[in-house]
Parts: C-alpha cells; sequence; structure tokens
C-alpha cells in the first residue's frame, strides 16, 4: 500500500480524536443525543484505522502480531478494542471505564502518537496530527445549520465564491474526484483528466481538516507530497482570540466589544502578536 493510502487511515483515525474532543466540550448541548453511541461509534471507527496501519505496515512485514502485542502494551490494547469489540463482538470483552469524556479522547491521542512513530517509516514524514476540536455533522446539529443556512455563512465569509471562470480555449473540464475508493477505477492515463476541489470548511478546524483531506487525495492523484498544517503555538493563540471573541464560532470576525475593558484585553493581545511576528 502506498504511503499516502495510510496516511488516509491515519488521518481519519484522527478525525475520529477530533470529533472525541468536540463532544467533550459541547458534551450539554448534545445530552439529548445517545452520546454513549456517539462515542463508542468514533472510537470503533478509531481502532479499525489504527489497526488497518499497523496491518498494513508492521505486520505486513512478517513481524508477528502476538509477539508484537506482548511487547508493545499500546499495540495490545488496540488490537484488542478492534478484534473484540469494533469488528466483532466477544462475548468475553468488558468495555473500558473513563470518568471523563476528555479521558478518552486523552486516551486516544497517546495511542495515535504512538502509532504514528511506530510506523514513521512506512508514512510520508510530511504527515502531522493536528488535532482540533470538530466534528462536521455535531456542529452542525448544534449550530441547527441546514444547506440554506450554510451558504449564508460561507458567501458572508468568501463574498466572490461563486465567480466563474469564463469557458474559452484556455479552460478545461474536469472530473471531481470525491473518495480516494473511487481512484481504483481510475486508468492510470485519464487521471490527468481528475482534479481534487480543496474546501475551506465551515471554520478554521474544519479547514484544517478539509485540507489535509484535499492533500491525501491530491497526492494519490498526481504523485505529489503537499501537506497542510498549523502549529500548535498559532492553533493556541487562535484558540484564546476566540475565547475572548474576536472570532465567532465560523471563524468570522467580530467587532470590538463596547465594554472597554474587554476591548483594551482584546487589542493588548492582538499587538503582542504582532509585534511577535
Amino acid at each position: 500500500m502506498k504511503k499516502w493510502e495510510l496516511a488516509r487511515y491515519l488521518i481519519d483515525a484522527k478525525k475520529c480524536v477530533d470529533s472525541i474532543l468536540y463532544i467533550s466540550n459541547h458534551a450539554d448541548q448534545l445530552r439529548y443525543y445517545d452520546l454513549r453511541e456517539l462515542i463508542d461509534g468514533k472510537r470503533n471507527t478509531f481502532y479499525i484505522n489504527c489497526c488497518a496501519v499497523i496491518d498494513k505496515t508492521i505486520v505486513s512485514k512478517k513481524i508477528n502480531k502476538h509477539t508484537l502485542c506482548e511487547e508493545d502494551p499500546i499495540v495490545d490494547l488496540l488490537y484488542l478494542e478492534r478484534d473484540k469489540n469494533s469488528a466483532h463482538k466477544d462475548d468475553a470483552y468488558i468495555p473500558q471505564s473513563f470518568d471523563k469524556i476528555e479521558a478518552i479522547a486523552f486516551q486516544m491521542k497517546e495511542q495515535i502518537i504512538h502509532i504514528r512513530e511506530l510506523c514513521k517509516d512506512h508514512l510520508p514524514k510530511e504527515i502531522t496530527l493536528d488535532f482540533v476540536p470538530h466534528d462536521k455533522a455535531l456542529f452542525r446539529a448544534v449550530h441547527k445549520l441546514l444547506a440554506d443556512d450554510e451558504e449564508k455563512i460561507l458567501n458572508e465569509k468568501h463574498p466572490l465564491r461563486k465567480t466563474m471562470v469564463p469557458q474559452g480555449e484556455n479552460t478545461k473540464s474536469f472530473t471531481i474526484l470525491h473518495d480516494l475508493l473511487d481512484l481504483r477505477t481510475v486508468p492510470e492515463e485519464a487521471r490527468k483528466d481528475y482534479c481534487v476541489v480543496f474546501n475551506n470548511g465551515i471554520n478554521l478546524y474544519e479547514g484544517i481538516q478539509e485540507r489535509q483531506d484535499g492533500a491525501i487525495k491530491a497526492n494519490l492523484l498526481h504523485g505529489k507530497n503537499m501537506w497542510c498544517s498549523v502549529s500548535k503555538e498559532n492553533l493556541e493563540e487562535y484558540q484564546e482570540l476566540e475565547r475572548l471573541g474576536v472570532f465567532d464560532d465560523f471563524s468570522i470576525p467580530q467587532p470590538l466589544p463596547k465594554d472597554p475593558i474587554l476591548a483594551n484585553i482584546i487589542m493588548k493581545k492582538l499587538n503582542k502578536q504582532k509585534s511577535v511576528k
């Protein structure tokens, strides 16, 4: 399996951590959803994808799975969860117990970071694990967003988003590659007629997820090694500005608050960041 195909499994697992982080932050708003079912679903997908990365790398290199599990307790737990619960329902399976939802996310973070390091020789060197508190579907549920609502938000953020390129002899139409599995049906000689659309997402967090997904598809389609990442420092700076009200939940800049004390705090923060950069 190609390195960027493996990256897809790793990043899909990473997005499960993102979803658990979002559920943890918005548990009260989602309390009438079946949180246990939501969380278990994300964890099952996480375990299946993490084990797929190990299966296609370490285990496929004829390293005995049972020996690996005996030597590596993190890998052992991942396989236990996948084999006894996520992929099969074993009568003897006993679920783990957690006090808080964030504890689940913390464990999953540790596990996927370990897998990234364990399998690094088989993964693209460009790949990073950028954890963001976001779930695409649940975000829209919390904010009661339907298609028309989202269109209004996107048009406000990007007024020229629907500007059409004039058709002429210097333009060409391409077929959009929506999913990597579709690529398996596309002959090598026809791939030049396919393209990948990079979506900006509803906010900064989703934008990171969307661009990373787009990079993986584009790399496999065209044999490239592009990647999109965000530093921990920049992400923390953005989250602090978000808490102060500089950005709303859709990453739209907001006017300074009328409260002079809070406005002064924000301006000092912005000026400090500007001077550092």
